[in-house]
């Protein structure tokens, strides 16, 4: 199972603060450009301006898009400590410089610098507040810290932004963490049916909560929903094909299990689950075979067991129970043959000699019959 959590992506600046300096001015055309091109202009206003703190702030934006990490880091911390106090857009700054600490770095560093920016700034724009608080519940899903996520999150639904869709998640995400899937479910659904029924994370999260009450069939919904929106959600196909695999619906669980496969060959969970559903579904089909065999419909049986054996063709008893079908049906080289595959297993398989016996003594084979029965009766102590 795999928890979505929405942080709040770059904070850029309003579109009539930017139009109020040529310097912003001039950034906001860079910013335009591919982050190579940005970063490459940023790093030439800080060569001819080594304390422009919010070059720096800027290229750190541009290296985080170019996923350089640790730039985006080194430049905005270097920002925070050449910004001074109140400065035109320092809010901006810190926002993103404490979601990148909560993203890639230390959460609880993060937490600190959100937490003081809400406490010092008093011109901060409800957008952005509403950004603080979503990312401080990211830091405390981080810290474990779950009903204080929560608390973030209807702190924005009820007092910044009621149609908040990451706050929205968010909250959902530290149900989940939290183990309050009830109250999850029926965040996620409050997400798909009333903010955005296209969100393929919403409908995934909503499936684990169900998936975790034991929702099978909802929980299958929602993640073939999921799927609808985004065929390459390795986690959902994986989910979705442990839901299916539960619901005996082997066939469907080894089609997802392959569709993640295909994406992410060596995905340890859809390895190991495609293994376990495959006997699974082997075993369920030697109950059905048993029962047919019980009822002395043999021939069904036989069908049965054989579509097992196709998935584990060294699974001794279904190979003795297909033997015994094949002989109930007087075909008995086929029982021969499938005692014979068993004794090439396990040759001390008293069971399988003493079947082998009766196939070969209706065949004619009498030596070898006897051969067969005395060796069984040795194994079984028998005189």
């Amino acid at each position: 199972m795999s928890l979505n959590v929405s942080l709040i992506s770059n904070s850029l600046f309003p579109r009539s603060a930017r139009a109020a300096s040529p310097t912003l001015m001039i950034a906001e055309k860079e910013d335009k450009g591919s982050p190579s091109d940005r970063i490459a202009y940023y790093t030439e206003l800080i060569k001819s301006k080594p304390d422009n703190w919010y070059a720096y702030y800027r290229r750190g934006l541009a290296k985080e898009d170019a996923g350089d990490i640790s730039g985006a880091m080194s430049d905005l911390e270097q920002a925070s400590k050449l910004v001074k106090p109140g400065a035109l857009f320092e809010d901006c700054l810190l926002l993103n410089f404490g979601r990148l600490k909560i993203m890639y770095g230390d959460p609880k560093e993060g937490k600190d610098i959100l937490l003081g920016l809400i406490k010092k700034s008093t011109l901060i724009s409800p957008k952005d507040l509403e950004q603080c608080y979503v990312n401080l519940a990211s830091a405390e899903l981080k810290l474990k810290d779950y009903d204080a996520g929560i608390a973030h999150c209807d702190y924005v639904i009820a007092k910044i932004n009621p149609k908040s869709l990451k706050a929205h998640i968010n909250r959902g995400t530290c149900l989940l963490a939290a183990n309050r899937y009830e109250e999850a479910a029926a965040c996620y659904r409050k997400i798909v049916t009333a903010l955005d029924k296209t969100n393929e994370s919403a409908w995934r999260n909503l499936g684990d909560s169900l998936y975790m009450k034991k929702d099978l069939k909802g929980a299958r919904e929602a993640y073939e929903t999921a799927l609808r929106l985004d065929g390459k959600d390795v986690a959902a196909l994986v989910m979705c094909g442990n839901v299916c695999s539960q619901l005996e619906d082997f066939d469907a669980g080894e089609r997802y299990y392959q569709r993640a496969l295909a994406i992410d060959p060596k995905n340890e969970s859809a390895l190991q689950n495609l293994d376990v559903a495959r006997k699974n579904r082997a075993i369920a089909w030697q109950k059905k075979g048993d029962a047919l065999y019980d009822k002395k419909d043999y021939r069904g049986a036989r069908e049965v067991y054989e579509k097992a054996l196709k998935l584990f063709d060294k699974d001794i008893a279904l190979l003795i129970m297909c033997g015994n079908a094949c002989c109930q049906l007087d075909d008995f080289a086929a029982g021969e043959a499938y005692y014979t595959r068993v004794l090439d297993i396990d040759s001390n398989n008293a069971d399988a000699l003493q079947n082998r016996s009766v196939a070969r003594r209706n065949l004619g084979d009498f030596k070898g019959a006897a051969e067969d029965l005395a060796r069984a009766n040795q194994l079984s102590g028998k005189k």
